[in-house]
Order: structure tokens, then sequence, then C-alpha cells
């Protein structure tokens, strides 16, 4: 029983930071997108839509 109360705060240990960095990575890419979109126009915000996932890979 002990060992997997340990087990379990291990995971919650590294899921937390996980979780919290795909927010804030979706809230960047939103913002950014809103930015691109209204700033710049349509055409660039498809431009760094499809330019970006290749650059991450």
């Amino acid at each position: 029983m002990l060992h997997r109360m340990e087990d379990n705060k291990l995971i919650t240990r590294y899921i937390l930071p996980s979780i919290s960095a795909m927010v804030v990575s979706f809230a960047y890419n939103v913002a950014d997108g809103m930015f691109v979109g209204q700033g710049v126009g349509e055409n660039a915000l498809a431009f760094v839509n499809i330019t970006v996932p290749s650059l991450r890979s």
C-alpha cells in the first residue's frame, strides 16, 4: 500500500508540470494566432499554421 502511495505522488509530481506546460503552450498559440490574424492578415496566419508544426518536429 505504501509503495502505491509513493507511485501516485511521483506520477502527480510529473503530471502537473506537463499539464501546466500544455496549458501555457495552448494560450500562447491562441494569442499568437489572434495577433497574427488581426495584425498581419489571414494569409500570414495560414503561413504560421502550416510552418510552425514542421519547425517543432
